[in-house]
């Protein structure tokens, strides 16, 4: 009788504690100067999807984050666009 009354706040503790247990998804991180490179040679790729996260960021948390500010760092690195025509 003694072991039953030990044994079921335990018992309790893990099943609250499987139930409460909530799973964190991150977001991507971002290269900065990889996604600038990348721009310079003309695969845009990376740079629309940090374009996106860097939205979903915004929507999301209703300011800039980490993937904004690398968004930031990127247009700090790119090269100048030169368009002779």
């Amino acid at each position: 009788m003694k072991f039953t009354f030990l044994l079921l706040p335990v018992v309790a503790t893990i099943g609250l504690a499987a139930c409460t247990k909530q799973e964190t998804v991150e977001a991507p991180r971002f290269d900065p100067k990889y996604v600038a490179t990348e721009a310079d040679r003309g695969n845009l790729g990376p740079l629309t999807e940090l374009n996106h996260a860097c939205t979903a960021e915004v929507e999301k948390n209703g300011k800039r984050l980490a993937a904004c500010k690398a968004q930031d760092d990127v247009r700090d690195l790119r090269k100048p666009i030169s368009i002779r025509f």
